[in-house]
């Protein structure tokens, strides 16, 4: 008995490390107490354990045949995995082609005199692309990947620089993920975010919650705020968190973002469609700001993965805990 207890030690130790099965074959080794960040294919994969979590591209991902070219993309996370492993995301979605997974992007900002618009690709005025990768490092606590994107007008070439931090917790359940944005303007002249109802950071909910898309919709995204608000009552409140789920395969899963007590213009309004499943974290709503040469716009977020329903007291928790950082 001695015996088998020591061998039995000595396995469990060894099998910490498990043998994942690649899409081409290859066999890739995960901690399972590691969060792992790799740079494969075009895109960060961080994984907490063997279990996915959220893939960033850096790769262009051109939009589906039939889509013009012009929504091709780049500097966006997409998919966002729930723990169980059901995709929460949606990419060039039926409707809103322009969207992905999680991104960030101004809406109506005006600069030298000319009006710029970054989120709407079909406008034929802006866009957002990655750059480059700047820092990658697994973590026994967390994962962080650091990134370097830039907001183009298409007349005027780079206008504004954002600096990702995204740091993923080693938690099994619900996943939690930090962001940290630093955007700074890249010439001597100021950028003027103009007054808007929607723009800034935005997250698209998966295709079977999308009822423009006829073909694959299941069932509609509910939503939940820190205030109690349902998705007909919480549009542009400033709910500090807001939570969104629907049904994820054969359950319910979904995503909460949460809004950090140091953001500009603390609670922020959220741009919450009636119809379709996204949602903006958007300071434009309550006016337009400028962004001076040479100052930092910095943002915020917490992004919680959950399975089943939104459970408040841990999304009030995990809001608490995060507003202390």
């Amino acid at each position: 008995m001695r015996y088998y207890g020591k061998w039995f030690f000595t396995h469990l130790c060894i099998s910490l490390v498990i043998s994942v099965g690649t899409a081409n074959g290859e066999k890739e080794d995960f901690p399972m107490n590691l969060v792992s960040v790799q740079n494969k294919n075009g895109a960060i994969e961080v994984r907490v354990g063997q279990r996915p979590v959220l893939v960033y591209n850096i790769n262009t991902v051109l939009p589906p045949e039939g889509e013009p070219e012009h929504y091709k993309r780049s500097g966006f996370i997409h998919p966002l995995y729930s723990p169980r492993g059901e995709v929460l995301t949606d990419d060039f979605p039926v409707g809103h082609t322009h969207q992905h997974g999680l991104f960030f992007a101004w809406t109506r900002a005006t600069f030298l005199g000319d009006q710029l618009d970054f989120w709407n690709q079909h406008n034929g005025i802006g866009t957002v692309k990655h750059i480059e990768v700047l820092d990658m490092a697994d973590g026994s606590d967390a994962g962080v990947f650091k990134v370097r994107q830039q907001q183009v007008s298409l007349k005027h070439g780079p206008v504004l620089e954002d600096i990702w931090t995204v740091r993923v917790l080693n938690r099994a359940n619900p996943f939690v993920i930090d962001f940290d944005i630093e955007q700074r303007g890249v010439t001597e002249e100021p950028v003027i975010l103009d007054e808007y109802h929607y723009g800034g950071f935005a997250f698209r909910g998966r295709a079977d919650w999308n009822e423009d898309a006829q073909d694959l919709f299941n069932s509609p995204m509910k939503v939940l705020t820190r205030e109690g608000k349902s998705r007909d009552e919480s549009n542009h409140t400033r709910p500090g968190w807001i939570a969104s789920w629907g049904v994820a395969g054969d359950k319910s899963a979904g995503v909460a973002i949460m809004d950090h007590p140091g953001n500009f213009r603390y609670p922020q309004p959220v741009r919450v469609h009636p119809r379709m499943p996204y949602l903006v974290f958007s300071p434009p709503v309550l006016g337009k700001f400028v962004l001076q040469p040479g100052k930092v716009f910095h943002a915020r977020y917490r992004v919680v993965l959950f399975d089943g329903e939104p459970e408040t007291e841990i999304l009030e928790n995990l809001f608490l805990e995060f507003g202390k950082r």
